[in-house]
């Protein structure tokens, strides 16, 4: 996103002064791809190691109550069911998360761990969450969708989350980066 909106603003500022977009021009993705294969192997196995401590114990599945009985294949078919919170409500959250330092987001993650961990009654809640790194090429700029998942293993005090979970995930989140 941050690709488009930069180039936006260069086109509109060049064409406010009336003169022609000087625009950089992007790295094509398999230039990326090569240039993330001829990456040293010491270097891309250090992810690997901070996410192998991380999960060295693996939690455990979550066991969620259903009001119907679980296949005995899975299908991965399901739905979504989407809906609205009213303005008062979201302000008020984002409120509570700011108070704590946090975003929405995180605020929101915290939350649904915490709920996951409730209704499972379990300690320990991982929740993958999409991540894109391209915004973090040095004088580059990457055309492509680049997503990797960020998993975030939270041990949770599920009979008493309060408002101080979402500074643990901020903190968490902060050392992925």
């Amino acid at each position: 996103m941050n690709v488009i909106v930069t180039e936006l603003a260069e086109i509109y500022g060049a064409l406010c002064r009336t003169e022609e977009p000087q625009l950089p021009e992007a790295m094509a993705f398999s230039a990326y791809a090569r240039s993330q294969a001829a990456r040293d192997p010491a270097e891309l196995a250090r992810p690997n190691v901070f996410w192998m401590d991380q999960f060295a114990e693996r939690p455990r599945s979550l066991e969620l109550p259903t009001d119907r009985p679980r296949p005995s294949v899975k299908s991965f078919q399901g739905t979504s069911l989407c809906r609205r919170i009213d303005a008062k409500l979201y302000q008020a959250v984002k409120k509570a998360g700011a108070r704590q330092g946090s975003t929405l987001f995180v605020t929101l993650l915290a939350a649904f761990q915490a709920l996951m961990g409730r209704l499972a009654d379990q300690d320990e809640v991982v929740v993958g969450v999409p991540t894109a790194g391209q915004s973090l090429l040095e004088d580059q700029t990457l055309v492509g969708h680049c997503v990797n998942i960020s998993s975030d293993p939270r041990r949770l005090e599920t009979r008493h989350a309060n408002l101080r979970v979402p500074r643990g995930h901020r903190q968490a989140c902060a050392r992925r980066v």
